[in-house]
Formats: C-alpha cells, structure tokens, sequence
C-alpha cells in the first residue's frame, strides 16, 4: 500500500512537471519566432570580436538585438531599483538620522540602471541605423 502511493505521489509530480513545461515551452513559442533581443547571448570575448570584425548588416543586427537586450534587462532592474527607493523613503523617512545611507543608495542604484538603459538605447540606435 505504501509503495504505491509513493508510486502515485511520483506520478502525480511528474504529470505536474510535464503540464508545467508543456505551459511554459508554448508560452515561449507565442513570445516570437523569429530572432528577437531576448535570444542573443554573447560572451564578452565573443562580443569584443563581434565589435572588432562587424561589417555586415546581420551582424549589426545582432549587436542591435544584444544592445537591446541589455537595454529592457536595464529597464526591468531600474523600476524594481525605484519600487525599492519608494519603500525605504517611506519607512526611514519617520526615523531621525544623519544620513539616510539605505534610502540614497537605493536611489544611487536607480540612477545607475536608468542611465546604462540611456547608453544601451543609445547603442541600439546606433547599430539600427548601421543595418539601414
């Protein structure tokens, strides 16, 4: 009786793990087929030749993709970086400190992704215009 339903149990989870895949690979396949920024993934040494050896529109277009890749991971972390900024300010705005160091660096942090999206943004502009 026992092995069975441990037997069951293992069923159970692995038609849980395949529904849960099956869900996730379709929604995967409704994002885009086609070659989008989320699907370029270069190494730093792969990305250093790539900027060295460009000369072509494909190739352009895959800096774009990869830059624009960059660009929306930037985005994501900014606002995440600014809902934390909001939370701080609102908890230690009522605690009396010299320095609200939590609150600063969080809004520190904001600052940096909003402007490496301005820069990863920029370069996207730029290898766009080159696949012209």
């Amino acid at each position: 009786m026992v092995g069975t339903q441990k037997q069951s149990n293992h069923f159970q989870a692995l038609i849980a793990g395949v529904v849960i895949s099956l869900a996730l690979f379709q929604t995967g396949l409704t994002r885009g087929q086609s070659k989008t920024a989320a699907s370029v993934h270069l190494s730093r040494r792969d990305l250093h030749a790539l900027l060295k050896k460009a000369n072509t529109p494909e190739q352009y277009r895959t800096l774009e993709y990869y830059y624009l890749g960059r660009e929306k991971k930037y985005e994501h972390e900014a606002e995440q970086e600014k809902g934390e900024w909001a939370y701080r300010q609102a908890f230690y705005s009522n605690v009396p400190m010299k320095s609200h160091w939590a609150v600063n660096s969080a809004r520190n942090l904001y600052d940096y992704y909003v402007d490496m999206a301005h820069k990863m943004a920029a370069k996207v502009a730029f290898y766009k215009n080159k696949t012209k």
